[in-house]
């Protein structure tokens, strides 16, 4: 689902990333985040897109895209999470301090996790 919505937004400049946006506040971004299914490019791709906006949104529950990332990581360990989450730390640096609905930031759920 993610990589048709991608290509729809790559090929059809009407739509942009920022406009998709799910039931709970959820992003197209937040949701690459947390299926973690994209390939590194796209998601590069999907990351420029958004912007910073989004990178800081939340959604229903108060997780921004880092958070879903960490509990992404969490349940597959692939090589595209793990660049997902560095790129995703670089270009958003503040994120990691940003706490969630339940008070965590991603540092915390990462060593929640572990």
């Amino acid at each position: 689902v993610m990589q048709f919505l991608v290509t729809n937004i790559k090929t059809n400049q009407q739509v942009s990333v920022g406009q998709l946006m799910a039931p709970g506040g959820w992003s197209v971004l937040h949701i690459a985040c947390r299926c973690g299914v994209l390939p590194s490019d796209t998601f590069q791709y999907v990351l420029h897109q958004a912007r910073t906006t989004l990178a800081q949104k939340t959604e229903d529950k108060g997780s921004t895209p880092l958070h879903l990332a960490i509990f992404g990581f969490a349940n597959r360990s692939a090589p595209d999470q793990r660049i997902m989450l560095q790129t995703l730390v670089q270009a958003y640096p503040y994120a990691v301090n940003t706490t969630n609905g339940a008070g965590y930031t991603p540092v915390e759920l990462a060593q929640h996790q572990a």
